[in-house]
């Protein structure tokens, strides 16, 4: 009946008669679409649910439902496709191509085929019992085969409900079953499992581990480090008492045993040292070593001292290529190292063999362990994981100018080319699920070498509010040294950080001292409304900026978005913020790099300015409001005076800790 009324109506459409013949529902001339669907869905779900379920979120329920209750159909789908049998494997195509390209009738070439249409109708029903839905082909009115009905119906007859419920209950309680016999297995089988394993790798330690020292030497002398720290968690097993042993292979690191261990007299030991913050916490030297010769920077203003100590002519080769390339990189004819501790991390890095936590006071260098690990072993790749978006911008315009090559991994990008071997990547990229993909497919070609997580301490810092920091030991997924780098890590958080991060043991900790004699803290007083404290902020930036240099930059940090723009608008200066609802990623790009260049010499600023970034000429930093966390208002104050020169930063506080409006 509905083609002839369509034939009358659209006369020269004859495509609308069509739609009636082949289709169930028609929208008058044209086919429904999936707008249609969820403008219709929306309107009906808003007065029964409370909101507005359209196809695309029905699609995620209906499938996840399906899957969990409804499974025989994708069972029977699955096994279709990926069981291959003789017989087609002999004709030279897949059981999956034979089934759906071969021997089909002229019926099902215009549809499914016809072993898929009773799977089809089952999966109606089934979905029906689920839901406990009405099925089809009752004579009854609509406002009788609500689902409300449906308990009535099934047991007066009026329809039959077939066996799959049946089945699937019994399925369910065979899983349950079958579920609780292999837990209590499982319970009585692991602890004997367990010491099995325990014995067996005793026993492996017992025999190979002096043989392994042995084809790893280390030399006997390693400067002295007296700085540098290390976990207290780490055990090894019981060995044979060996006090040559010791002697020939002296530690790398202080290492807490779980059992004993005939220890040699310490006067035969080596200079190279470590103390353990269980037992002293972390020592700082007051002055370098008196073999050290100061040589100043041309380049960034930082002076690298040069450290004479014996050692073997191979690691002494090693480290001259070292100091050749930051002597390339930074410009300057006679390079050397800004501390010691510098120059055992990037050794230690070069040996790539344990994993590592460099605690460098800012100014230090430390992203020379990133740079050198690019330039100095190129056949291994090196994966620098950044967790700031101006943290990243810096490394761009760095590795720039410095002519290193890289490759920044986007949440955009699928694949990671390999074309150089330095790749960044953002920390909350890295715990996507694409990474994990391009990552594995790139450790099939090229050797990942080591993971370098740069400002390790936002783990525990900013882990409570970015879900990607919430499981870092995610990043774990190929066997590789991983490093840490930080300024800013407390000796009682080392913990938190290896066990965060899943280092392995041996872990090796460098530290040095975070003061920076050239900086100048001044406290002011608080100030009891916004209007004096934007007063005097702009008062302390107009005194200073008189003695400004074209290279100077001075840096205001806030405690709130509302504070930060509200400052900005007055001191008509941007504001950088990684708050996305104020600004996208490419205005804060173009924010930094006008601080950078000079375009506006001030910028306010949030915390998320606060971490990396590492312009060498900032004089003047102001903080506005009582910081939050010391961690980062450390980072903050560590961003003035990096090329060492006189630097200030004034803290104004809120009065009683609380800010009030005028």
């Amino acid at each position: 009946m509905a083609e002839i009324f369509a034939e009358i109506l659209f006369p020269d459409n004859t495509e609308v008669s069509k739609l009636y013949q082949s289709r169930l529902f028609v929208k008058i001339n044209r086919a429904f679409t999936t707008d249609d669907l969820s403008n219709l869905m929306a309107e009906k779900s808003q007065a029964s649910l409370g909101f507005r379920l359209t196809v695309n979120p029905w699609r995620h329920i209906n499938i996840a439902w399906r899957r969990q209750l409804c499974a025989a159909v994708m069972l029977f789908l699955d096994e279709n496709k990926n069981v291959e049998n003789i017989g087609a494997l002999q004709s030279g195509h897949s059981t999956y191509v034979e089934n759906f390209v071969y021997g089909r009738s002229d019926a099902s070439l215009a549809g499914i085929p016809e072993n898929l249409l009773y799977w089809f109708l089952m999966a109606s029903v089934e979905w029906h019992i689920i839901c406990q839905t009405v099925s089809g082909g009752i004579i009854l009115p609509h406002n009788k085969v609500h689902w409300s009905h449906y308990q009535e119906l099934a047991s007066n007859g009026t329809f039959l409900i077939p066996k799959t419920k049946q089945t699937i209950n019994s399925d369910i309680q065979s899983v349950a079953t079958t579920k609780h016999m292999v837990a209590e297995i499982t319970k009585q089988l692991l602890p004997v499992i367990e010491t099995k394993i325990e014995t067996a790798i005793e026993n492996a330690f017992q025999k190979f581990l002096p043989m392994l020292l042995a084809s790893r030497p280390i030399p006997h002398s390693l400067p002295e480090v007296a700085a540098a720290t290390l976990s207290p968690d780490i055990t090894i097993p019981t060995l044979p008492q060996s006090s040559d042993l010791l002697q020939q292979h002296s530690p790398l690191i202080s290492i807490r045993q779980s059992k004993a261990i005939a220890l040699p007299d310490k006067s035969t030991w080596t200079e190279y040292h470590r103390t353990s913050r269980e037992t002293s916490g972390p020592s700082y030297p007051d002055t370098l070593s008196p073999t050290a010769t100061p040589s100043h920077n041309l380049s960034s203003g930082i002076p690298y001292f040069s450290i004479s100590t014996p050692q073997s002519p191979a690691l002494q080769l090693l480290e001259n290529k070292a100091l050749r390339k930051i002597g390339k990189l930074l410009n300057h004819t006679s390079p050397t190292w800004s501390c010691n501790e510098q120059r055992l991390s990037v050794m230690e890095m070069l040996r790539n063999k344990n994993d590592m936590i460099v605690i460098l006071r800012t100014g230090l260098g430390k992203s020379m362990v990133i740079f050198l690990a690019a330039m100095m072993q190129k056949e291994k790749i090196t994966i620098a994981i950044i967790p700031f978006t101006a943290l990243m911008l810096n490394y761009h315009r760095r590795l720039t100018d410095l002519s290193i090559g890289f490759e920044e991994f986007k949440a955009t990008s699928r694949h990671i080319a390999g074309t150089h071997s330095l790749i960044l990547v953002s920390a909350d990229v890295a715990a996507l699920p694409i990474w994990s993909t391009a990552l594995q497919e790139l450790s099939h070609k090229h050797v990942i070498g080591r993971i370098i997580f740069d400002e390790a301490h936002v783990v525990f810092t900013s882990s409570d509010f970015r879900v990607s920091l919430a499981k870092v030991y995610h990043l774990r997924q190929i066997p590789c040294q991983m490093i840490l780098l930080s300024g800013t890590v407390p000796p009682q958080s080392e913990d938190t950080l290896i066990q965060s991060f899943a280092l392995i043991s041996p872990v090796i900790i460098y530290r040095t001292s975070p003061n920076h004699p050239h900086l100048r803290y001044i406290l002011e007083r608080s100030y009891p409304n916004q209007e004096q404290l934007f007063q005097r902020t702009q008062e302390l930036w107009n005194q200073h900026r008189i003695s400004f240099t074209s290279q100077d930059r001075c840096l205001i940090f806030v405690q709130t978005l509302f504070i930060g723009q509200a400052l900005s608008q007055f001191l008509h200066c941007p504001f950088y913020t990684g708050d996305q609802d104020i600004s996208n990623n490419d205005e804060r790009k173009t924010t930094y790099l006008q601080w950078i260049d000079g375009t506006h010499p001030l910028m306010v600023c949030t915390s998320a300015f606060g971490t990396g970034n590492d312009y060498p000429h900032v004089r003047l930093s102001l903080h506005v409001g009582t910081p939050k966390e010391m961690v980062d208002h450390i980072q903050q104050t560590a961003r003035i005076g990096r090329d060492l020169k006189l630097a200030t930063a004034y803290f104004l506080p809120n009065y009683h800790g609380q800010l009030t409006l005028p």
